[in-house]
């Protein structure tokens, strides 16, 4: 069953369940069945995206570049983070990221780029701004 299926099966079964029927349990059940198929969906686009990502990348012998376009706020974040972990970033050899100018975004206003540099900077990059991008430079000293 689909995650909309698993949803409406858990309604009718709130809202038809009775002492006796078990009519709660059952949603409960159907509530946890249709969380798991979110949470699946949720990991096959993040692997979708970690793909795409990973195919573009480009690292020369001056920089790792990583474009996270067409990801969201969500994914650029855990990729970003990944990346990181997996790139040793420093000030001969940084990682930067390709965020946008968020001219796509609703509004015109980037939404990759900040989210990231917060992410990042919460968990103790240096990181900087770039026109349509970031650049870390290894870890925060202070």
């Amino acid at each position: 069953m689909r995650h909309k299926e698993l949803t409406t099966s858990a309604a009718r079964a709130r809202k038809g369940g009775n002492s006796k029927n078990l009519g709660i349990h059952v949603a409960v059940y159907y509530e946890e069945k249709a969380r798991l198929v979110q949470e699946e969906v949720e990991t096959a686009r993040l692997d979708i995206a970690r793909a795409r990502v990973n195919a573009t990348k480009r690292t020369t012998a001056s920089k790792t570049i990583i474009d996270l376009h067409s990801t969201t706020t969500a994914q650029a974040i855990i990729l970003s983070k990944e990346c990181l972990r997996d790139h040793v970033a420093s000030q001969t050899c940084p990682v930067e990221f390709i965020t946008g100018r968020g001219n796509h975004s609703v509004g015109g206003r980037a939404v990759l780029g900040p989210a990231v540099h917060d992410a990042l900077v919460a968990d103790g990059w240096d990181v900087s701004p770039l026109p349509a991008g970031l650049i870390v430079n290894g870890r925060s000293s202070g």
